[in-house]
């Protein structure tokens, strides 16, 4: 299996657990979320915060406002489809998956900048710049006849 295929696989299983978010949104309140303490917009906020790191590691290519629009983008669509399921539309919801997509977005600049400063050292470790040293330094072989 080529990586391509791999990280295509990847990128459909991962539609799974989001589909599953998706249910989970629509539905009542699930036992997961009372358990943990979480309240509705600490679940919003976490869940979309894992929904953007995760749209990040699997299309790394794509320009981060993109993601972060179609993740935002998802969330108003659950919004919106809330009020078809019995429960109503909230903008504190919507507030709360932008604070996620936010964290998830800031959090991937930080590891992305550090990763390019750590490639950078040692890029420059393993090849030192050629230090050209004062002539009254210079080691010289002197030659005798």
């Amino acid at each position: 299996m080529t990586t391509r295929e791999i990280i295509w696989l990847l990128r459909a299983v991962s539609l799974l657990p989001a589909s599953a978010l998706v249910g989970l949104f629509l539905g009542p309140v699930t036992p997961v979320v009372e358990r943990l303490g979480l309240s509705d917009s600490q679940s919003h906020a976490l869940a979309f915060f894992t929904v953007m790191s995760g749209l990040l590691i699997l299309w790394p290519r794509q320009q981060v406002w993109i993601l972060a629009l179609v993740a935002f983008a998802v969330g108003g669509a659950i919004e919106l489809a809330q009020g078809f399921t019995g429960r109503g539309p909230s903008f504190a919801d919507l507030a709360a998956n932008a604070v996620g997509i936010s964290m998830g977005v800031f959090i991937f600049i930080v590891v992305h900048r550090a990763i390019k400063v750590g490639n950078h050292i040692v890029r420059r470790m393993s090849h030192p710049p050629s230090v050209a040293l004062p002539s009254r330094l210079r080691i010289t072989r002197s030659v005798r006849s």
